[in-house]
């Protein structure tokens, strides 16, 4: 605790030096205070490191140290209302949002009117500090100087630092701290606890049951930290408005539907979370938050329209309002001009029906994530060139969307190529989705050349294409330099054929005129590590020859319901040497996979023609699922987990000596496939099959004729089983699961199955002395 309280003090104490220079003591008219209290912090601070020390064995000095910590809270108080106020009087005064907000602190503080309210209160925090101080002889603390660096660098508020985190107290929780029991605590208690201590800083109801929030609430006037999330609370009460120095307030997955009027009170607001709530409405009032930085409403499905006064919250730096039913923003949106994050912007209208229009995001040059949906509401590309994202420094992550499933006209088309052409994010992208679009040809600017990828996407690294079915081609974003993830799911409906988009581009260089005589060759994707192709139904071939070179860094590719994809790439075989992970959904074309060198994972599933998966050197792990046709496992030497479910044709398991885990999945399984043999078998051509002994575990899911046979001892099963290390066989009996449990040393063997009385349930559990193997 010491350390937290040197690092408030110290920094207390700093900014108290600039309000001495500028005589702001005499603006409040309490001539002398602010020095006054400047000498008492450093006074103070001599004695925090022998106070720490003490407050272990002696309660009195623990009570010292926690008075002052009151103390501080209060102080921080303090600054916030002079903040305040400071910004209502520059508001007053100035139209100038821009030079409003660029005022230090100290010059904001001289705005202020004169406040007897405030010069009273620093007398007070003197008053406390002093009455600290002669306690301190009572207590024996020694003068020490703190050889702690003070935290004086950091400007803005006091609690904004990290080192008032008050995780790894405990001493706070008692008194500071109620994390509210799931089920221990009734709501009659709750009452006597918020009456009682009513000095809480922080009250976590998070994953409780309670249901209601007592009047009482209003009585916390120093909590920092409400958590009501995930709760069935249904109301706030009126008197949350007396919470003046709240900070945090999280409300998320309620069940409320109203927010009361008077939390326009709560005006040290720092954070405001309603996700997935019911509420339909926000009240006007909320534009009283001038320090609200953080609103969350992402998936309020009941709302619809925003208050006109949230474009006076200047300081919000982050609106989510991802999943709503709000239409549209209230005009004057441009105004919050700390907005880093904006999620689920919206046209709707024009500005003099009193909506924000797309012009206005041209002023939010702060912004590093931003989301705009419903662009085929935006009429012109005119409007769309005015929103100047191409020079947004700071941008890192664009989402830009049309709604889902409309039929476009071929002018809604045009028009929507027109606009997505004026949208031209910025060289500081970083991540970019194109949604729901319904252009035949996606922007001039992805259409890029080797020199135009470096220079206008130089940092792009995540690409997402989804929905865009009306594309006629994959996107030519094979250049991109730093491109590392590409995403294209439900595109390019009509595209049969994928070879010049995903292959090597060249560029000629030309000196005086003339074309260089030799071309430059690039890789395609160069630092590719994952591909992502979803939902392409006719997509048939995949060109790439073993010449071209192409991404050479890939280590994921998932292939999803491509049904008439025929063949993996000659080149994909040959050129993506770090590939470790391939899935393939639902690709009912393809016939093998095999010669894939570098290969670690493989999941097939749903691909109706493979007939076998093999010469994969690297494979450790192969997950196989709704193979009719598949019949052949060979040449996997490193493979060591093995599952399969429902391939009916599978025979040959070959070449698979370092095979350790293997689990079958199949209900309508009444005896193990012909696969697992007992002994080294050899075939004609002399290749060793699988090893049963070698076996650490099977795991079988199988039918109750197959698990009566292993339970038996007396089947075929039952040689190759007893050879194994472990076994398990699960079924179902009667909507119960039945098991049959094997282990060879030590041994054990363990059924829940009855041969005479389905339902009933007996342990079969024999020692090696009863058994003879």
């Amino acid at each position: 605790m010491a350390m937290i309280l040197d690092a408030f003090v110290s920094k207390f104490a700093d900014l108290l030096v600039e309000l001495v220079k500028e005589e702001v003591d005499m603006l409040l008219v309490v001539p002398g205070e602010i020095k006054k209290l400047q000498n008492n912090l450093r006074k103070i601070r001599k004695v925090l490191i022998d106070a720490e020390r003490k407050r272990i064995d002696d309660e009195a000095v623990d009570d010292w140290l926690k008075e002052l910590q009151d103390v501080m809270y209060d102080a921080d108080d303090l600054l916030d209302l002079c903040l305040i106020e400071a910004d209502k009087r520059s508001e007053g005064s100035s139209s100038n949002y821009l030079v409003r907000f660029s005022l230090p602190f100290f010059a904001r503080i001289r705005k202020l009117p004169v406040d007897h309210e405030i010069g009273t209160k620093i007398r007070e925090l003197n008053k406390r500090l002093e009455d600290g101080w002669r306690w301190r002889s009572e207590l024996n603390l020694e003068l020490t100087f703190p050889d702690m660096q003070p935290v004086t660098s950091q400007k803005g508020r006091v609690l904004g630092s990290t080192a008032w985190s008050t995780s790894g107290l405990p001493e706070e929780e008692s008194l500071r701290t109620l994390m509210w029991p799931r089920s221990l605590m009734s709501e009659a208690q709750m009452d006597v606890v918020f009456n009682k201590f009513y000095r809480l800083r922080v009250v976590d109801m998070s994953y409780s049951k309670i249901q209601r929030l007592p009047d009482c609430l209003g009585n916390l006037i120093h909590l920092r930290y409400l958590n009501i999330s995930q709760t069935k609370i249904s109301v706030i009460p009126e008197t949350i408005g007396n919470l003046r120095n709240l900070q945090r307030l999280d409300m998320s997955s309620t069940e409320i539907s109203m927010i009361p009027e008077s939390i326009g009170n709560l005006t040290n607001l720092r954070t405001l979370d309603i996700f997935r709530t019911k509420i339909s409405v926000i009240p006007e009032s909320i534009g009283n938050l001038r320090n609200l930085q953080f609103l969350e409403m992402c998936w309020c499905s009941n709302l619809s329209r925003l208050p006109n006064s949230i474009v006076n919250l200047h300081n919000l730096r982050s609106l989510n309002l991802f999943a709503t039913k709000v239409v549209g923003m209230p005009a004057g949106l441009g105004s919050l001009q700390n907005l880093h994050t904006l999620h689920g912007f919206k046209q709707q209208g024009n500005r003099s029906e009193g909506w924000c229009t797309i012009e206005e995001l041209r002023s939010l040059s702060c912004l590093t994530d931003l989301s705009i949906q419903k662009l085929e509401c935006i009429s012109s590309s005119s409007q769309a060139r005015a929103a100047e994202l191409s020079n947004k420094p700071m941008l890192s992550i664009l989402k830009l969307r049309c709604t889902r499933d409309l039929q476009p006209s071929k002018e809604e088309m045009g028009r929507t190529e027109e606009v997505f052409e004026e949208l031209h994010p910025p060289p500081s992208l970083e991540e970019l989705w194109i949604e729901y679009y319904f252009g035949c040809e996606f922007p001039k600017w992805m259409a890029e050349t080797s020199s135009s990828a470096s220079i206008h996407f130089p940092n792009l690294r995540r690409l997402y294409l989804l929905g865009c079915r009306y594309s006629e081609r994959f996107p030519p974003s094979r250049l991109l330099p730093n491109l590392e993830f590409l995403e294209i799911c439900d595109s390019a409906a009509s595209v049969i054929d994928v070879g010049p988009e995903f292959s090597v581009g060249t560029s000629s260089t030309s000196s005086g005129g003339r074309r260089a005589a030799v071309d430059t060759c690039y890789h395609a994707f160069p630092k590719l590590k994952s591909l992502w192709i979803w939902n392409m139904r006719n997509w048939q071939e995949w060109h790439w020859d073993k010449g071209t070179q192409a991404m050479p860094c890939l280590k994921e590719l998932t292939l999803y319901k491509c049904p008439k994809l025929m063949s993996l790439p000659e080149g994909l075989l040959l050129h993506a040497t770090s590939l470790t992970k391939l899935t393939i959904f639902d690709a009912g074309s393809l016939t093998t996979i095999e010669n894939l060198l570098s290969l670690t994972t493989l999941k097939v599933k749903c691909c109706l023609n493979p007939e076998k998966v093999s010469d994969l050197p690297m494979l450790t792990t192969l997950d196989v699922n709704n193979c009719s046709k598949l019949e052949k496992f060979s040449n996997l030497p490193a493979l060591t987990t093995l599952e399969v479910e429902a391939c009916l044709k599978l025979e040959v398991l070959e070449n698979l000596q370092s095979l350790k885990i293997m689990e079958l999945i199949d209900y309508e399984m009444k005896s193990l496939p012909s696969c697992l043999l007992t002994g080294v078998q050899r075939d004609k051509k002399k290749r060793k099959r699988v090893h049963v002994a070698l076996l650490e575990k099977l795991e079988i899911r199988c039918s109750i004729e197959l698990i009566r046979k292993i339970w038996q001892r007396a089947s075929p099963e039952w040689s190759t089983i007893q050879d194994m290390q472990q076994v398990h066989a699960y079924s179902w009996d009667r909507l119960r699961s039945v098991h049959v449990l094997y282990n060879k040393f030590p041994f054990r063997f363990t059924t829940n199955f009855n041969d005479t009385t389905a339902s009933s349930s007996s342990d079969i559990l024999s020692s090696s002395s009863g058994i003879g193997l």
